[in-house]
């Protein structure tokens, strides 16, 4: 009980939780200079527990349940920072070296040791030696590229959000596929080359935290911003001319019949460029693009100055 009191105490890292003492506890165990984000809740853990004897039964309750001591073990430790344990055993489950019964999730890695560990004649160290430094390295490293997909799925979808509230830009977005496409070739299809079990608990993180799922949303939504930002800067180019005809050919027009007039002046320039105006003007008005494009580029002036 102790231990999952641990677990749940590092786990818990709601900063309202405790005047957040929880989370001032994880930053001080972590090495200098580094400091659980801001906008992190929850921790990731990685357990083995074994017993010098058979395991003992947690609770009556969970007896009556169905599960055996191993079972009930693994659904204790890891919903240890749940409120309401929910776990699926059947689809978390998972056999790791010497048989030992794991749990992977979102959550964590948890495995529970079902015999006595004990040092076996002609070896130097227990059992149980073996799965701990399987846990602390090869294991270790999965959960750890699991997270780190998470968190940079999580980037990646900041980003496309900021993108989508901001101003149409192309090079943005361009910047944006491609570094999307980096991950997905680069992280996304990491590999623990002959490593089956880290590989094994890698697919089972990410079917459960739907990893493909959430990068196949992000690939849809950037599709979807790129096809409007083209779409925005066709209508952009399709105004910038519409407005350039809209000025140049009245403009033209007028120019044409006061030099064609026999007292062609500078009071009868003037006389003529008023009603072009007004004609470049209403037409500026009535067009939506014009007028778009015309009140952007007074907006663009006015920030830089």
């Amino acid at each position: 009980m102790d231990l999952v009191a641990a677990l749940r105490r590092s786990a818990d890292l709601d900063p309202d939780r405790e005047q957040g003492a929880h989370r001032a506890w994880a930053n001080s165990v972590l090495p200098p200079g580094y400091e659980v984000a801001r906008d992190q809740r929850e921790a990731t853990y990685l357990a083995l527990v074994t017993s010098a004897t058979s395991l003992p039964q947690l609770s009556e309750r969970s007896a009556q349940s169905g599960l055996d001591a191993a079972d009930q073990w693994l659904v204790h430790l890891y919903e240890a920072s749940a409120d309401v344990p929910s776990t699926d055993l059947t689809s978390r489950q998972i056999p790791l070296a010497g048989g030992l019964p794991t749990v992977v999730g979102p959550r964590g890695l948890v495995s529970v040791g079902t015999r006595s560990d004990v040092v076996q004649a002609g070896h130097p160290v227990s059992y149980y030696e073996g799965s701990s430094y399987q846990q602390r390295t090869l294991y270790t490293d999965a959960l750890v590229m699991g997270r780190l997909q998470d968190l940079l799925i999580d980037a990646v979808d900041s980003e496309v959000e900021h993108a989508a509230r901001a101003t149409p830009d192309r090079r943005r977005i361009f910047r944006l596929e491609r570094d999307f496409l980096v991950f997905r070739r680069s992280y996304l299809r990491a590999t623990f080359g002959r490593g089956f079990r880290p590989a094994l608990i890698l697919r089972t993180w990410q079917r459960h935290a739907d990893t493909h799922g959430r990068v196949q949303i992000l690939k849809d939504d950037l599709t979807e911003l790129s096809r409007q930002v083209q779409t925005f800067e066709t209508e952009t180019t399709n105004a910038i001319l519409g407005l350039i005809a809209t000025i140049g050919l009245p403009l033209a027009t007028g120019l044409a019949i006061w030099a064609g007039l026999p007292d062609a002046g500078v009071k009868s320039l003037w006389q003529t460029l008023v009603p072009v105006g007004a004609v470049i003007v209403t037409l500026v008005a009535a067009v939506p693009a014009l007028r778009r494009l015309t009140l952007n580029a007074f907006k663009r002036r006015h920030r830089g100055e």
